[in-house]
C-alpha cells in the first residue's frame, strides 16, 4: 500500500498495487516501470515513492540565503540533470533546514503548480516517513555542514592572513621610519657637533656673558712646556655649573668631547696673553684656559 496525494491539495488517500497495476498497465503489461511513468504523466496524481523511482538521484547542493528566510536546493535526477529549486520560509514560520530541504524535493515532485504551500507541506511530511527521502536529505545536509564548518575555518584563516599582513606591514613602516629618525638625529648631531666646535674654537673668546655680566680669562700663568694637570669633570660641573648644550661654563667653553682628558697631566705647547692655551697632546686643537687646570707640576 502507497501513500499518495492528488494535486488539488485535499488530503491523502490509498491505492491497493493490484489496482494500481490495474490502472495503469495494460492487460499484458506487469512492468512497474511503466506504471511508474504512467502515473507520474498524469497531473491529478502523485506517488510518494523512493527517490530513485522519481528520478532523484542525489542533492548536490543546499544554499541558504543571508537572514535564514530562503534556501536554494539542487537536485540531480538520474539523467544526469540539475534542477534548482526555491523554498520559502514565511514570516510566522521558524527557519528550519530539514523542513526546508523536504519542501523543495516535495515541489519538485509536484511540479505542475497546483498545490497550495499547505499541500507542499503536507506531501513533504509524508516524505519524512520513507527511509530513502530521509537517508538522501540527512545526507546532503551533512555535507551542507560540512561545507560551512569548512568556509567558516578557511574564513577564519583568512581573516588571520590579512591581520597579519597589516602587522607586518605596520613593522615594516615604523623600521623605516625608525631608520628616517636616526639618520636625521645624526645629521642634528653632527651640525650640533661642528657648530660646538666652531664656536669652541673661535677667535673672539675674550670673555663669556653670565647674568648679563662677562667674566674675562685671567692672564697667563703656564708658559710652553708647563705640565699641568686637567680638573676633573665633575669638579668643574660644581664649581663653574652647565650651559644649555650640556658643556661646562668655563671661560673658554669645557666642551664634553674634552671630557677624554680630564684627570691627565697635559703639556703646553703654546699659550697667549689672554689665558688661551694649545696642549701637545689634543690633536683636536681646543681652546684651553686656565680655569681648566689645577696647576703645573712644578707649582
Amino acid at each position: 500500500m502507497e501513500i499518495s496525494m492528488n494535486s488539488y491539495g485535499t488530503g491523502a488517500c490509498t491505492i491497493s498495487s493490484d489496482k494500481y497495476h490495474k490502472e495503469y498497465c495494460g492487460p499484458a503489461e506487469y512492468d512497474w516501470d511503466v506504471a511508474i511513468e504512467r502515473l507520474l504523466s498524469r497531473p491529478s496524481f502523485r506517488v510518494i515513492t523512493s527517490p530513485y523511482q522519481l528520478r532523484v538521484s542525489d542533492i548536490t547542493e543546499i544554499k541558504v540565503f543571508d537572514g535564514n528566510r530562503a534556501m536554494m536546493v539542487t537536485i540531480k535526477t538520474t539523467d544526469g540533470e540539475a534542477k534548482q529549486v526555491k523554498a520559502v520560509c514565511s514570516f510566522e514560520d521558524t527557519f528550519d533546514l530539514r523542513k526546508g530541504v523536504f519542501i523543495s524535493l516535495a515541489k519538485y515532485i509536484s511540479s505542475d503548480g497546483n498545490m497550495t504551500s499547505e499541500g507542499y507541506e503536507f506531501l513533504a511530511k509524508c516524505m519524512t516517513y520513507y527511509k530513502d527521502w530521509s537517508k538522501l536529505v540527512d545526507k546532503a545536509i551533512r555535507q551542507y555542514e560540512k561545507s560551512c564548518k569548512e568556509a567558516e575555518k578557511n574564513a577564519k584563516i583568512q581573516q588571520e592572513e590579512k591581520k597579519k599582513a597589516v602587522e607586518r606591514r605596520a613593522k615594516n613602516f615604523a623600521k623605516v621610519q625608525a631608520k628616517k629618525k636616526a639618520k636625521k638625529d645624526e645629521f642634528v648631531q653632527a651640525v650640533a657637533d661642528a657648530i660646538r666646535i666652531s664656536f669652541s674654537k673661535a677667535e673672539n673668546t675674550t670673555g663669556k656673558e653670565e647674568g648679563g655680566n662677562v667674566s674675562y680669562h685671567k692672564k697667563n700663568r703656564y708658559k710652553a712646556g708647563d705640565r699641568v694637570l686637567v680638573k676633573k669633570w665633575d669638579d668643574m660641573v660644581a664649581e663653574y655649573g652647565l650651559d644649555e648644550d650640556g658643556d661646562i661654563n668655563t671661560s673658554p667653553v669645557f666642551v664634553r668631547t674634552m671630557k677624554e682628558y680630564c684627570g691627565k697631566i697635559m703639556t703646553i705647547s703654546e699659550s697667549s696673553e689672554d689665558g688661551i692655551y694649545d696642549l701637545v697632546e689634543d690633536e683636536t686643537g681646543w681652546r684651553w684656559g686656565n680655569e681648566m687646570f689645577n696647576g703645573a707640576e712644578q707649582e
